[in-house]
């Protein structure tokens, strides 16, 4: 029965903070009705909560044969309606703040297991944004005291994502709460630190998506983070033309992940010992070879990184093998010198006997895209390539290992 209750009781929280708030906007359609300074609505006691750092006006019209004229105003001041910080002040006053945010922060955990189970993103929304549309007419002093608790409920709200939880979450839903947080946070925090908080953010919602068991979440996953990468790519395009500005201004550019940030995140993170290890996908590794031009690009890709696609071919079926062989043909116009060199020492390091189509294709691929001399290496092996015997793969091989150490 408790426990019924409880839920009752909480169920009707949600709806009510939402009421409540949701009825700011209807009022402020309606004041020329209501907000009249001859006839002024009086419902709260202070001005605890709003009102207290700006001048409020009165939206509402009395008759105009009693209405005194008044100077022109100008149209860029900002008005705050003596209506609106009567309702906001009187919504404080019952508690209505301080049960938003127990709403807003609401989690119950499982006394077996410790899983916390909080509130749907959707929601949580929805009440974002009912604070969102009165943030303006806030006091100060409230706002100090209100949003570095919206901020560190965020926090935890993404942070206790559970696998469960995964299968069926919504990633736009998700992302939608992170910009509509970022708009609010901004106004009241330094934006810097705001873009730190929901691009990492999103970063890591990317990376549980692709830790997640379905396939489908996993390449959501692969593919928000390789999104991420050509944001930052445009993030780096910016500052190198000394256009801040537009960084600022575009969607399509991070504000605060560089190309360091993101690096580094990527290696501190281990995204590719998960992508190339025990849950290692055809699919997803297709998917990668983005991330590791962006790494050359703006970096280097480590030699353990290389090691560790050459390694997460061996016992793989032929479909694998031949993704991992065509990721490391797309990323070896991009190594160093010593990388180059690293991966060539492997494919040398192929038995003759073990050596098949798949391998042919690798060291096409691989010695046009890292040799000065790789057009004559594909014409040899495209004249080799055409006969049938058993010993061609042993000529194609010798030939590169001519070229390679020459």
């Amino acid at each position: 029965m408790n426990n019924i209750f409880g839920s009752c009781q909480r169920t009707w929280s949600y709806f009510s903070v939402k009421i409540y708030l949701s009825s700011f906007v209807l009022y402020t359609s309606n004041l020329q009705a209501y907000d009249r300074e001859d006839i002024p609505i009086k419902v709260s006691k202070s001005r605890e909560f709003a009102g207290a750092d700006y001048k409020v006006s009165y939206f509402g019209k009395i008759d105009e044969e009693e209405q005194p004229e008044e100077p022109a105003a100008d149209e860029t001041e900002v008005k705050y309606s003596h209506l609106i910080v009567e309702f906001i002040n009187a919504f404080g006053e019952l508690g209505g703040f301080d049960e938003w945010l127990r709403v807003f922060a609401y989690s119950s955990k499982d006394p077996k297991t410790g899983e916390l189970t909080p509130i749907p993103f959707k929601l949580m929304l929805i009440l974002l944004t009912n604070i969102s549309s009165i943030y303006k007419y806030l006091n100060k002093s409230f706002a100090a005291k209100l949003m570095p608790k919206i901020k560190e409920a965020i926090a935890i709200r993404f942070r206790h994502i559970t696998q469960k939880e995964i299968k069926d979450l919504d990633k736009d839903l998700a992302m939608k709460l992170l910009r509509k947080s970022q708009e609010l946070l901004c106004k009241f925090y330094n934006p810097d630190e705001i873009y730190e908080f929901t691009e990492v953010g999103e970063l890591e919602l990317a990376f549980k998506f692709l830790t997640c068991q379905y396939l489908e979440k996993r390449l959501k996953g692969i593919n928000e983070i390789k999104e991420i990468s050509e944001k930052i790519e445009n993030h780096e395009h910016y500052l190198k033309s000394n256009n801040p500005e537009g960084m600022l201004s575009s969607l399509k550019s991070t504000k605060y992940l560089n190309a360091n940030r993101f690096v580094k995140w990527v290696v501190d993170n281990k995204l590719f010992e998960l992508i190339l290890g025990d849950s290692i996908h055809f699919e997803i590794v297709k998917r990668c070879s983005d991330i590791l031009k962006f790494m050359a690009k703006f970096d280097t890709i480590p030699n353990e990184i290389i090691d560790l696609l050459w390694s997460s071919c061996e016992g793989k079926h032929e479909a694998l093998v031949r993704a991992i062989y065509d990721t490391i043909i797309g990323i070896s116009g991009y190594l160093t010198k010593e990388g180059a060199k690293r991966m060539h020492e492997k494919i040398l390091s192929i038995p003759h006997e073990e050596m098949n189509e798949i391998h042919l294709n690798l060291i096409k691929g691989f010695a046009i895209n890292t040799l000065p001399r790789g057009l004559e290496v594909i014409d040899q092996i495209r004249a080799q390539s055409s006969h049938e015997e058993a010993g061609k793969f042993s000529g194609i091989l010798l030939n590169l290992r001519l070229i390679f150490t020459s």
